[in-house]
């Protein structure tokens, strides 16, 4: 039997904590603020968004965010069963 090191450990257990938060507090987002478009944290297009219009938001249930709020809408790339455009 081989024994993990302490980095692989940490790699591991970072990992279940970032699970558990986003059971806890639901997955990270980025909205556009001035387009109201929700993007994916890697979504290739975040990096086209101006820092002042990057808002982190954390959604439980993705369905139930866009039904609750109509203005909104899914990025073509990353979010397409959300896109409206």
């Amino acid at each position: 039997m081989t024994s993990k090191n302490n980095s692989e450990v940490s790699i591991i257990n970072n990992k279940i904590m970032g699970k558990l938060w986003d059971n806890l507090f639901g997955v990270k987002y980025i909205l556009n603020k001035n387009t109201n478009e929700l993007h994916k944290t890697n979504c290739n297009h975040v990096y086209k968004i101006r820092e002042y219009n990057k808002r982190i938001v954390r959604i439980k249930n993705l369905t139930n965010y866009f039904e609750d709020n109509s203005k909104l809408n899914g990025c073509v790339h990353c979010l397409k069963e959300y896109d409206d455009d």
